[in-house]
């Protein structure tokens, strides 16, 4: 089954014209992103959610936040499918390769009290966001 993501991005707005992005992490290369992300779709079952949510906060969120570059993580929930999607933004591709490294007993352990079976990883540049 093929996935798809779309951004929608609409620019700065009329008469605006485009420019490099300042962030706290310096001038973003609109060749490059200024974020990179891991995603992670998982079909999991929807009575086992919450237990894959608290391990998630307990065993994801603190061997992600311990690697240099974490910038942020999201897990999203369909309760009602059992349908999750883990995400996490570093600062480099190295911080997200390293991160990659420290997270992925973890995340299998997540994915597994999710009732799910652990799926491979995609990897995103981060090309617009609002954060």
């Amino acid at each position: 089954m093929a996935m798809i993501y779309r951004v929608l991005w609409r620019g700065p707005g009329p008469g605006v014209q485009p420019t490099n992005r300042v962030r706290r992490s310096g001038i973003v290369d609109r060749k490059r992103g200024f974020m990179y992300a891991r995603v992670t779709v998982v079909q999991g079952s929807p009575d086992k959610m919450d237990q894959g949510i608290d391990s998630f906060h307990k065993e994801v969120l603190p061997a992600a936040k311990s690697v240099a570059g974490y910038k942020a993580a999201f897990l999203l929930a369909d309760r009602e499918t059992g349908k999750g999607i883990g995400i996490t933004l570093w600062e480099t591709e190295d911080a997200r390769r390293q991160g990659g490294e420290a997270v992925e007993e973890a995340r299998a352990a997540t994915i597994t009290a999710m009732g799910g079976s652990v799926p491979p990883v995609e990897e995103f540049e981060v090309v617009a966001s609002d954060l």
